[in-house]
């Protein structure tokens, strides 16, 4: 799969659609990088 820019554009757009329509917010803050490990 080739990673785009324009594809990444889009799912960020989707994904702030998604926490918008959700009514939540998100914040570097929040970021943790043992989160991360769920996907090692």
């Amino acid at each position: 799969m080739t990673l785009t820019m324009s594809k990444v554009e889009k799912d960020i757009a989707e994904l702030e659609r998604r926490i918008c329509e959700s009514k939540q917010t998100v914040s570097l803050d929040q970021f943790d990088e043992k989160m991360l490990e769920a996907f090692n």
